[in-house]
């Protein structure tokens, strides 16, 4: 339970949490008026079954003023999704999945179809607590039982506790990579797409979790006008855009909305939304990446957490202003390996346009991975991707922060030192420096712990393969990350196997409430 005032609130309050309805001592089972970044105050609790509870806010003192209660409770069932799926004899997909409990969870991953038969139940099993799990789609020597080839599909896990997953997609001679999310919404932004025929395949994919039909917009922004195309997509489906093949979207790179509604104006109150990401490959480049969009409609502020540019190595950052209003962006960059000195840089982005820097306009000191904050008068949505290694990475700038983020997908073969590269991004948005906890989680449910500090608005790197508990054991580590602190934390997981000739980054999947980067200060 979180207590969260607006931007610039004097308010300081304490919440107190009540099993009984009244203010007893005897009632209380939880209290705090500390709170944590972002948060005025914040506690957590095991609640009882068939149990009311009741949360009481005193202002401290004299202290007034408004303020929103943040809930976040254990669901029946649990689900994470990934709209983007695809099997082929040229394919090979996993799925990694975490158990970050100290007690075992049932799960069931489904492939819910585009078109055809609605979906194929591909694992039912237990991930023991504090262990890693999964299971390979399809590759060369395996196929899982009842799988459709080159029908597009969604990937959807239920469970009977939190899980972190991350898929790992091989396809065009690249590869995909993300986290799975609980979060859902009837909008999704992206900062940037592409429409470019000769040598780009861009596709906007969604998942339809609710039990009735949709209509999918897709929107262009280029230069202030807009370009729209809507389809209608089945309960329970997997659906999604081709850019190069929307006639009325212009060549280039732009920024889109998808804005998904029910078909039927009286399923509006069930509605909750949909999930959205991008997947990019560029066939003449040989390079791919897939991300999450932008679920909350841009932010005045958020992070990228990483981004290079040197011998070997491009990248680009892209800020999309989604509002009918012009933004005004500052950006700071800092350097994470050594002690360069920071920069900063204001600019203007027009209402429903785009700006993108490429990391030499940006004048990036080689080979130096640089961490980028943004803050803006009105929301915006921004993402980053890299060129290295043979292939690319990509992700949406992180607008929240958490206390713990999960990723299922480390994988180290001590065999072939080099051949991965895996590496964490960590990024404080707090006032004081903080300690952070990484939890590596084996396939045997054994695990290992150890801590970085990360300075007041810094950041931090933790190179994950050359750790000894990897190095020193005998042939290939299948693992996965838990990531915790005491104030909220930015985390994102930087893969590449070169034996696969692929890489990809990945957001974390949070565990509890989030804080908004705009009322940390």
């Amino acid at each position: 339970v979180q207590l969260v005032a607006g931007n610039g609130s004097l308010l300081r309050a304490s919440i107190r949490v009540l099993n009984a309805a009244n203010e007893l001592v005897t009632s209380q089972v939880a209290f705090d008026s500390d709170g944590i970044s972002g948060a005025i105050a914040n506690v957590a609790f095991l609640g009882e079954a068939n149990t009311f509870y009741y949360i009481v806010v005193d202002g401290l003192g004299d202290s007034t003023g408004a303020y929103t209660v943040k809930v976040n409770t254990q669901p029946l069932v649990n689900e994470l999704v990934y709209p983007e799926g695809y099997a082929s004899v040229n394919v090979r997909e996993f799925v990694s999945i975490v158990n970050p409990n100290d007690y075992d969870v049932t799960y069931t991953i489904y492939l819910r179809y585009e078109t055809g038969s609605a979906e194929t139940v591909v694992a039912t099993s237990v991930i023991r607590a504090n262990s890693r799990n999964g299971l390979t789609i399809i590759d060369p020597s395996y196929r899982t039982p009842g799988l459709r080839l080159d029908t597009p599909y969604a990937i959807v896990i239920n469970s009977s506790g939190p899980l972190g997953a991350t898929i790992a997609h091989y396809d065009f001679g690249n590869s995909i990579g993300e986290s799975f999310t609980e979060t859902t919404s009837g909008t999704w932004d992206f900062a940037r797409v592409e429409k470019n025929p000769e040598s780009v395949r861009d596709y906007v994919v969604f998942y339809n979790p609710n039990s009735f039909d949709v209509a999918a917009t897709l929107t262009a922004y280029v230069n202030g006008q807009a370009f729209s195309e809507t389809l209608i997509f089945g309960a329970l489906r997997r659906g999604g855009f081709s850019i190069n093949d929307i006639a009325g979207f212009p060549s280039g790179i732009y920024s889109a909305t998808l804005t998904v509604v029910p078909v039927n104006p009286i399923n509006q109150s069930a509605y909750i939304g949909v999930v959205a990401s991008l997947s990019h490959y560029n066939i003449t480049e040989g390079t791919a990446f897939g991300l999450l969009g932008d679920g909350e409609g841009g932010s005045t502020a958020g992070v990228i957490t990483n981004i290079s540019q040197g011998e070997g190595i491009s990248s680009a950052a892209t800020f999309f202003n989604p509002g009918n209003t012009p933004a005004t962006v500052t950006l700071v960059g800092t350097y994470i390996r050594t002690t360069l000195p920071t920069f900063s840089r204001t600019f203007q982005v027009a209402a429903r346009s785009t700006v993108r820097f490429t990391g030499e306009s940006l004048g990036l000191s080689p080979n130096q991975p640089l961490g980028i904050t943004y803050s803006s008068n009105v929301p915006i949505v921004a993402s980053s991707d890299q060129l290295q290694n043979g292939d690319a990475d990509g992700t949406t700038a992180s607008t929240t922060a958490g206390s713990e983020f999960f990723f299922g997908d480390g994988y180290v073969d001590s065999r072939f030192p080099g051949l991965q590269e895996e590496y964490l991004y960590i990024y404080n948005p707090g006032a004081v420096g903080l300690s952070v906890a990484i939890k590596l989680n084996f396939l045997d449910g054994t695990s290992s712990t150890f801590a970085v500090t990360v300075n007041s608005r810094g950041f931090a790197e933790v190179r994950l393969d050359t750790r000894p508990e990897l190095v020193s054991s005998t042939g290939p580590t299948f693992y996965a990350i838990d990531v915790f602190a005491a104030q909220p934390i930015v985390v994102n997981m930087q893969h590449y196997d070169l034996a696969l000739a692929g890489g990809w980054t990945a957001m974390g999947v949070p565990f509890g409430i989030l804080s908004d980067l705009n009322k940390i200060t």
